[in-house]
Parts: structure tokens; C-alpha cells; sequence
């Protein structure tokens, strides 16, 4: 058993919101691609056996391996035992047990038809799944348990309805079949009740549209069948993801929509590469800065071919302020240091601030123009990247101090 099948049942049981989610889908495709948007990383044919395993598991758990041979098999008592034992099982909205049997919308006849598969296949389940079930129904709280139940039951009532829509199939053809034969009936008894110079034409246009009425039906049953045997051959080729396409990088602030996905390549289980289209689940976000996972889905062109959600990762960079004007001074005085530089003005689209990048602030510089570099830092360093630009500063010369004692005279 796929161990991130494991983390779904955890998933399931623990998450509330999730599981209603999951109750709300109506077949096993619909059930698979909104499991794998949960936890990824299992095959279709993976996932259905996991819930054949939990139903399996919750049934072996209260009869024996000779009475679920005879379940399998479909009749006798063994057979009412399950149909209460398995009413039993199935919750209405985690508020308690729901009656028995059809009356409570469960298919037992169904249920053995589908058990000989179990049967055979439920013994494989891994110790992991077993250990699991084990642990929620024995240490987990109540409404985990309630919650394990009502998943079995999700997995069964699916389980049902692809028996029931088969078995409605089948009907159908019965039906189809019985009313052609009439119908035929019908043509003949009228083609004999005609007049006898024309019956020998008349048997041999019968017989020329039965062959082209045979052909017909004969030329659509093998397309139909055609049909349905490419669909069974496509869904036993399990697509894998070789290499993952990857994402081009977008700035803070742009959606998801703006990173392109190229390259990628991916394979069915017979090693031929399998043609379609990436596209994100949800391009809508607008992530923050950084590295940052989102899903992908790949959708084959081939028709019956399982589609594939994994994750990809995209370089979301910082984001560059727009400085509108910088900072102007008034220069310093020769002797003076760079730390009594006074700015003012300067503005950006984003709160930050503007200093000199440098470290040597207690710097006295010669007089003349100087070249410094400037930096704007904004606050939201986590999303914007600072900017610099060479800025001009006047260092004017120095007055001289003249010392008076120079120019004193001392008289006798």
C-alpha cells in the first residue's frame, strides 16, 4: 500500500472540512483527483484498491475467513449476516448508526458481487493500513472514529454505484436486444401474410435487409467495442511525471498567471511518452517573495488517459521600489565628517528610508565635488529590494583663523 495513502486516511479522519469535501464527490475519478489536490503521490489504480481495502478491513474485523467466502459467493445465511453486518457500518452524517440492509440505501447484492474481489485482494493490504485502522479505532477520539466510519462508507456507496450503473447496462442491452427480436418477428409474420406471386421478393428483400441491418449492428458493436477496449487499455497505462516542467520567475506583487511553464516530460507505464498540456490548478494567487510550491496538472491529449497533479516550484523575486526623487544637502565644510551631511527630500512608492552606503561616515573629505553612493531601504525588505544611485556631495574649504599673539609687539 502507497504510504501517501496512509497520510490521506490520516488526513481524512483528522480534518473535518476535507472530508465533507471528499463526501461530496459522486465516483471514483471525482474522489481520486480531489484526494491528489490533498495528499499526491498514487496511481488511480492505487486508490481504488485503498478503498477496497477499508471496507474490506472493516468487514474482516467482525466475520471470519469462511464467512467471507460465503459473502463472496452471495447466498444463504452468511449472506444476511453480512447485509445487517455491513448496515451497520454506514453513518449519516457522523450522527449515528442508519438502519440495515436496503433500506438504508445500501446495495447488497452489489456488495457480494463486488466482495470477490476484496476477498482475493484484501488479505495484500499493507501492515502500515492495517496499523493505521487499527490505531484510529482503538486510541483515536470519537469523532475520528465516527469520521474512519463514514469514509468506509463514502468507498462502499462508490463502490455500488459503478455495480449499479454495469447492472443498469446490462439491462439496457436485454431490453434493446428483446425489442429487436420483436420487431423481427413483427417484419416476418407481415411478410408472410402477403400475396404469394410476391413472397419470393418479398423474402428475398427481407433477407437482404436483415443481412444489411445485421451489418450495421455488426459494424457498431465493433466500434463500441473498439471503443471501449482502447478506454480499459488506456487506463491500465498509469502516466508518470519523468521530468517536471519548469517555471519561469515572476516579481512580488504579479499572479501566478504570469510564470510560464516549459519543458516537461512525461511517460506511461509502457515507457512511451504521453503528449499533453501543463497548466496551473490555481493561478490566481499572488505569492509572496521567495521559492515558493504550487500545483501543476497535467491533462493527456489522448482520450482515457488519467490526468496528473504534482508540484513545481517558482522563484518568486523581490520586487524593485520606484524612487521617484532623491535627497538633496547642502555639502559640508572641509574638516567636517560625512555624518554631518544633513539630507532632505526625496520619496518612493514604498515606506523606507535613505542613507549613505557606506561604513566610513566619520570620513572627513578633501574639499572639491564628491561621489558618494546612496541606498533606499524600504521597510517590507522581505518583498522589495533596496536601490542606490551615486549622489554629489560639496565639500566647500575652510576659513582660516587667524591667532592674534602673531601680530602683537611688546614695547620698552
Amino acid at each position: 500500500m502507497n504510504e501517501n495513502l496512509v497520510k490521506l486516511l490520516d488526513t481524512l479522519t483528522e480534518n473535518q472540512e476535507i472530508l465533507e469535501k471528499f463526501l461530496e464527490r459522486d465516483s471514483v475519478e471525482d474522489l481520486y483527483e480531489y484526494c491528489t489536490s490533498i495528499v499526491p503521490g498514487y496511481t488511480l489504480s492505487e486508490f481504488e484498491e485503498f478503498l477496497n481495502a477499508l471496507v474490506y478491513e472493516e468487514l474482516q474485523q467482525q466475520i471470519d475467513d469462511g464467512d467471507l467466502e460465503n459473502i463472496a459467493g452471495g447466498t444463504g445465511t452468511a449472506t444476511k449476516m453480512a447485509s445487517a453486518m455491513m448496515g451497520s457500518l454506514l453513518l449519516a452524517g457522523g450522527a449515528g448508526l442508519v438502519p440495515h440492509g436496503e433500506a438504508a440505501g445500501y446495495n447488497s447484492r452489489s456488495y457480494y458481487n463486488n466482495n470477490t474481489y476484496m476477498s482475493q485482494k484484501g488479505n495484500n493490504n499493507s501492515n502500515e493500513l492495517k496499523s493505521k485502522i487499527n490505531s484510529i479505532k482503538n486510541n483515536a477520539s470519537k469523532d475520528q472514529q465516527n469520521n474512519y466510519r463514514r469514509v468506509v462508507y463514502k468507498a462502499q456507496a462508490v463502490a455500488n454505484e459503478n455495480t449499479n450503473r454495469n447492472s443498469n447496462n446490462n439491462n439496457d442491452n436485454q431490453r434493446i436486444s428483446a425489442d429487436l427480436n420483436t420487431n423481427r418477428n413483427q417484419n416476418n409474420n407481415n411478410t408472410n401474410i402477403a400475396s404469394a406471386p410476391s413472397n419470393a421478393n418479398n423474402n428475398q428483400n427481407l433477407n437482404n435487409n436483415n443481412n444489411n441491418n445485421n451489418s450495421r449492428v455488426s459494424a457498431q458493436s465493433n466500434t463500441n467495442v473498439n471503443q471501449n477496449r482502447n478506454v480499459n487499455n488506456n487506463r491500465s497505462r498509469e502516466v508518470t511525471i519523468a521530468s517536471s516542467p519548469k517555471a519561469s520567475a515572476i516579481t512580488y506583487g504579479q499572479k501566478l498567471s504570469a510564470s510560464t511553464l516549459t519543458g516537461g516530460h512525461v511517460i506511461d507505464s509502457l515507457g512511451n511518452t504521453v503528449n499533453g498540456s501543463f497548466s496551473w490548478v490555481d493561478s490566481s494567487p499572488r505569492p509572496d517573495a521567495g521559492i515558493r510550491s504550487f500545483r501543476v496538472k497535467f491533462t493527456p491529449t489522448e482520450d482515457g488517459l488519467d490526468s496528473k497533479i504534482f508540484s513545481v516550484n517558482v522563484d518568486v523575486q523581490k520586487a524593485t521600489p520606484n524612487v521617484s526623487s532623491w535627497p538633496s544637502n547642502f555639502g559640508i565644510t572641509y574638516g567636517q565628517r560625512l555624518s554631518d551631511v544633513t539630507f532632505f527630500g526625496g520619496s518612493s512608492n514604498i515606506e523606507g528610508k535613505f542613507e549613505l552606503d557606506t561604513w566610513f561616515t566619520s570620513e572627513k573629505p578633501d574639499a572639491g565635488i564628491r561621489t558618494y553612493k546612496m541606498v533606499f531601504k524600504p521597510k517590507d525588505s522581505a518583498h522589495y529590494r533596496e536601490v542606490k544611485r551615486d549622489i554629489q556631495i560639496n565639500v566647500q574649504k575652510a576659513t582660516p583663523v587667524l591667532d592674534r599673539t602673531y601680530f602683537e609687539k611688546t614695547y620698552k
